[in-house]
């Protein structure tokens, strides 16, 4: 539509000159000493357009003439970047793929072409890694200079990265506190791997610190989060067992959402067990069950009874109550009924958990109450069977293993 727009107006414009031309009478006159020239006004102004047009054309063509250099090289280095550019994305394509040997070969070359030459000595490197050519990825990342920050730290996450994967931990954590100090704010790249690696060292403060930052930036799933925050707070527990005055201290620091999880309930009850305060851990056992019925934590509570079982005979009837074909609830009631000298009572609540679910802590408890009960016969028959399944239940890691 263009094109014919620009065609009748090209035609309408020819019309008009020629009209005009036509009724054009005039000339011009030239005169230089002794001679005259005498020219059509109308040949005039054609000679005019037709030396505007040479010398238009003659000024481009030497322009053209001292520029080529110049454009040939820009041409070429224009080229050079597109089919680095290319060979960039096919070294991410082929890493993504997992075609580490195709990924490292593109990448090298992406590099020798000057495109994003830190970014393409990174998956050049993560390449070898995932080849296992340990010289190359580290030889790798030494071909390039980083000249920003941002190049830096992009290189130097993937040094920390391989040396948590080689198990140098603390040479990780060297390097991941030299570009937390160097960024102005950290990346959610660096948070992660500072989380990984001082879970690795098991400094479990520091991954509290780290995951109160990490929750404000949204850096993590909130499920993961909780996860690694439980075990943070199961392993400070376990730390602390051996100082009542720790243990409390820190205990009291959880919010009530953590301290009600059975994970974290069961370190802490272990814990005040281990220090023989057996009323704080059975409270904390009690909180916990109030919240989640969770069968693991009535092992727990049935070992360091207090001097007066009756308590904690009224409260495991009361789950009972909740709870009947509960195996473990049965056990822990069994036990108690032992601590508390009522021998019978306490063989029909360990046969009430042997008929549910067969355990070798059950059919213990059963034999050491027959062999009191003098019934030597099936206590014998008792501790064979809790024999069979701790060797049975220690077998199945191993077969697991193989």
């Amino acid at each position: 539509m263009r094109g014919l727009i620009w065609l009748i107006a090209l035609s309408a414009l020819a019309v008009a000159v020629t009209l005009v031309a036509r009724e054009n009478a005039g000339y011009a006159l030239f005169v230089v000493g002794n001679y005259r020239v005498e020219l059509s006004l109308n040949l005039l102004v054609v000679l005019l357009v037709a030396s505007f047009v040479g010398l238009y054309l003659l000024t481009r063509l030497v322009f053209n003439a001292f520029t080529l250099p110049r454009r040939v090289r820009e041409y070429r280095l224009r080229r050079r970047r597109q089919k680095g550019h290319h060979l960039m994305l096919a070294a991410l394509a082929a890493f993504f793929r997992g075609e580490y040997g195709r990924a490292e070969k593109a990448a090298l070359k992406a590099m020798t072409l000057g495109e994003a030459p830190v970014l393409a000595s990174v998956v050049a490197a993560h390449s070898a890694h995932r080849l296992r050519l340990r010289d190359r990825r580290d030889a790798h990342l030494s071909q390039v200079e980083a000249a920003s920050i941002d190049e830096r730290l992009l290189r130097d996450l993937a040094r920390a990265e391989f040396l948590l994967a080689e198990g140098d931990t603390a040479g990780a954590l060297e390097l991941l506190g030299e570009l937390r100090t160097a960024a102005r704010r950290p990346p959610a790249g660096l948070l992660q791997l500072e989380l990984k690696a001082h879970q690795r060292a098991r400094r479990w403060d520091q991954v509290l610190a780290l995951l109160r930052e990490a929750e404000k930036r949204d850096v993590l799933d909130p499920a993961q989060a909780d996860e690694l925050r439980r075990l943070a707070h199961t392993e400070n527990l376990k730390a602390r067992s051996d100082d009542l005055a720790a243990l409390k201290s820190y205990w009291d620091s959880l919010n009530a959402r953590d301290q009600e999880h059975p994970l974290v309930a069961a370190a802490a009850a272990r814990a005040f067990l281990q220090l023989k305060e057996c009323r704080a851990a059975h409270a904390i056992i009690e909180r916990s069950l109030s919240r989640e019925w969770t069968p693991a934590l009535l092992e727990l509570y049935a070992e360091c009874p207090e001097e007066d079982t009756a308590r904690q005979l009224q409260q495991a009837e009361r789950w009972l109550m909740e709870h009947p074909d509960d195996a473990s609830l049965l056990l822990a009631l069994g036990k108690l009924c032992a601590h508390a000298g009522l021998w019978g009572k306490a063989q029909s609540y360990l046969e009430a958990s042997l008929s549910l679910e067969p355990s070798h802590a059950a059919y213990l408890a059963l034999a050491e109450i027959q062999e009191r009960l003098e019934q030597s016969e099936a206590a014998r028959v008792a501790y064979r069977r809790s024999l069979e399944l701790a060797l049975a239940r220690l077998a199945a890691p191993a077969q697991r293993t193989l």
